[in-house]
């Protein structure tokens, strides 16, 4: 399996409920409405730049499609979504 171009395939990392920095505890959903998301970096494209197989990322949550391999989820997204490579 091989990503094309400007793709990563990325796993989405879990929602657990945790605290802000104001003592509020952020539930699944809450954080379902966050703009940006965690993932982890399983394959990218031969054009991406600086990300790495297994690196943790941030990445636009409105954008990518999901992806099922192998009874396995998911998301593929385009090197523009990506925010932050941690």
């Amino acid at each position: 399996m091989k990503a094309v171009g400007k793709y990563i395939l990325i796993k989405e990392g879990e929602i657990k409920e945790r605290e802000n920095g104001l003592g509020l505890i952020m539930t699944a959903v809450d954080e379902e409405k966050e703009r940006y998301k965690v993932g982890k970096v399983v394959l990218y494209g031969e054009l991406v730049g600086n990300i790495n197989v297994d690196d943790e990322l941030y990445y636009d949550s409105a954008q990518g499609h999901n992806v099922t391999i192998n009874d396995e989820l998911y998301r593929l997204i385009q090197e523009r979504d990506v925010a932050l490579v941690v």
